[in-house]
C-alpha cells in the first residue's frame, strides 16, 4: 500500500521525505502540493536545484510554502 493509501489522503501531511539530491523545480512543486513538512537530502544539485542552488521555490510565500516548515540537509561523514 502507498503512503497516501495508508493515510487515506493524497496529501502527506506530517510526513518527511528522504532523497539523495536537492529537489528540482518539478519535484519541489509536488512536495509543496502534497504538503510534506520536511525534506532531507544529501547533496546539492547545482544544475536544477530548487532549494537555493538555482532557485529557492520553498521561499516563495505565494505558492503554498506555509505548509513547509523545515528544510534540512545532511552530509554523511567520510
Amino acid at each position: 500500500m502507498t503512503p497516501a493509501g495508508r493515510l487515506g489522503n493524497y496529501r502527506l501531511v506530517g510526513c518527511t521525505l528522504y532523497v539523495t539530491m536537492e529537489p528540482c523545480v518539478m519535484c519541489a512543486g509536488t512536495i509543496l502540493h502534497t504538503r510534506v513538512v520536511r525534506v532531507v537530502y544529501g547533496a546539492k544539485e547545482y544544475k536544477t536545484g530548487a532549494h537555493g542552488s538555482i532557485i529557492d521555490v520553498f521561499a516563495v510565500k505565494k505558492i503554498g510554502s506555509r505548509y513547509f516548515h523545515i528544510h534540512e540537509k545532511f552530509r554523511v561523514r567520510e
